[in-house]
C-alpha cells in the first residue's frame, strides 16, 4: 500500500515538474518574440536624427532658379510684343499715306515735282503718258525707230515665206532706204536677214514698189534677192542670195 502511494506520488510530483518546464519554455519563447519585435521595430522606426536631417534639407536650387527664369522669359515676351505692335503700326500708316499719295514724274515743263495728290498727278501726267503709250504701239517683239516699227524674226525662212509672215503681221519686208534706218538696222541685226529688196528683170525693186537708189553692196549682185549681213560695215552690208534659200528677217510697218 505505501508502495502504490508512493509511486503515485512521485508520477504527480514528474507531471508537475513537466508542466513548469513547458511553461518556463513558453515564458522564453514570449521573452525572445518580443525581443525580435522590439529589434525589427527599431529598424523601421525612423531615428529622431533622421526626421531633424530632413527637416532641415534644403530643396534643390534648381526649382529656385526656374522662377527668375520665367519671370524673363515673360519680360522678354512683352518686350517683343510691344515691338511687333509698333512696326504693324507703322506699316499701317505707310499703307494709308501711300494709298492718298501719288509719285509724280520728275520733271514736268522744266520743273521738278516729288509727290502731289492723285487728281493733280493725273492732270500732269497727261501729255507724257500719251507718249509712252505710243511706245507700245508697235506690239511685242517690235522695235521702233523713226516712225516706222521693226521686227527681226527668230526663225529662218525662204524670201517668198519670210515676206508672207511680215505681211501677216500687219508689214511687210523692211524697205532699207535712208541711212540712218541702214545704220539703226546695222546695229541691231547681228545675222543674216532679208530685206525687201529683190531684182525684177534687169531692176532692183523694193517691196513697195520703189526703185532702189545706190545700195550698200558687199560684192556684185549675182542672184535676185538681197539679204544683210549684220556683221559687215553698214556702208557693205548688202549680199544676194537664191531666194529658195533660208535665213532670218527683218519686218517692218508704220507705227
Amino acid at each position: 500500500m505505501e508502495m502504490e502511494m508512493e509511486d503515485m506520488t512521485s508520477t504527480v510530483s514528474g507531471a508537475e515538474g513537466g508542466r513548469q518546464e513547458e511553461r518556463a519554455e513558453a515564458v522564453g519563447m514570449e521573452a525572445k518574440e518580443r525581443d525580435n519585435e522590439d529589434e525589427t521595430y527599431a529598424r523601421i522606426q525612423p531615428t529622431e536624427d533622421v526626421y531633424q536631417t530632413a527637416l532641415l534639407t534644403t530643396p534643390p536650387r534648381k526649382h529656385q532658379a526656374s522662377v527668375p527664369n520665367f519671370r524673363l522669359f515673360r519680360s522678354l515676351a512683352a518686350i517683343l510684343s510691344i515691338v511687333c505692335l509698333v512696326l504693324l503700326a507703322v506699316i499701317v500708316a505707310l499703307a494709308i499715306k501711300l494709298q492718298t499719295q501719288t509719285i509724280c514724274p520728275e520733271e514736268v515743263d522744266g520743273s521738278v515735282v516729288s509727290v502731289c495728290s492723285r487728281d493733280q498727278c493725273g492732270s500732269l501726267y497727261t501729255q507724257r503718258q500719251v507718249h509712252a503709250c505710243s511706245c507700245q504701239e508697235c506690239g511685242e517683239g517690235w522695235t521702233e525707230f523713226q516712225g516706222f516699227c521693226f521686227f527681226l524674226s527668230r526663225t529662218r525662212n525662204t524670201w517668198l515665206d519670210s515676206r508672207a509672215d511680215c505681211q501677216s503681221k500687219g508689214g511687210d519686208l523692211a524697205v532699207i532706204d535712208q541711212d540712218s534706218i541702214k545704220t539703226f538696222l546695222s546695229q541691231k541685226a547681228k545675222d543674216l536677214y532679208w530685206i525687201g529688196l529683190r531684182r525684177s528683170d534687169t531692176h532692183w525693186t523694193w517691196v513697195d514698189h520703189s526703185a532702189a537708189g545706190p545700195g550698200n553692196w558687199s560684192t556684185k549682185p549675182g542672184q535676185d534677192c538681197v539679204y544683210m549681213d549684220g556683221n559687215a560695215k553698214a556702208s557693205r552690208s548688202w549680199k544676194t542670195e537664191d531666194c529658195s534659200s533660208v535665213t532670218y528677217y527683218i519686218c517692218q510697218k508704220t507705227r
